[in-house]
């Protein structure tokens, strides 16, 4: 259903400036913009086999990002909001793992305020089909 409603374009690369072109351009025309600092840190960004084991849990339960946006422009937001609560859920779990010897994929759970939800392979309310 989507490709049928896919009014989009292809445009040259040449002609979109880059980020900081648009920054200026933008600046030039009395736009202000609001650079806020970094803040936080990602607890996953020392462990490459931890954002791995992450990032393919939320793959596996939202494959195609494709389908959310269809959701989204629809004003369809409980599948994206379930994909945040779900990306946000696995980001605390494997942070928390990543200060413990690692497990095996599939034999943890969440266990702060839902123990209901388990990673891999069982129901979730996260699920996107």
């Amino acid at each position: 259903m989507q490709a049928q409603n896919d009014e989009t374009k292809a445009i040259n690369e040449r002609l979109v400036p880059t980020r900081d072109e648009a920054v200026q351009l933008y600046e030039e025309r009395g736009g202000q913009l609001t650079f806020w600092p970094k803040f936080g840190i990602d607890p996953l960004s020392d462990s490459e086999i931890m954002a791995s084991r992450y990032l393919s849990e939320f793959n596996a339960n939202f494959p195609n990002l494709n389908n959310l946006f269809y959701e989204v422009v629809n004003n369809d937001l409980t599948n994206f909001r379930n994909a945040i609560c779900f990306f946000r859920d696995l980001k605390y779990q494997y942070s928390s793992l990543s200060v413990i010897p690692l497990l095996p994929v599939g034999k943890t759970q969440l266990m702060e305020h839902d123990t209901t939800r388990r990673i891999n392979n069982s129901t979730m309310p996260y699920s996107s089909s």
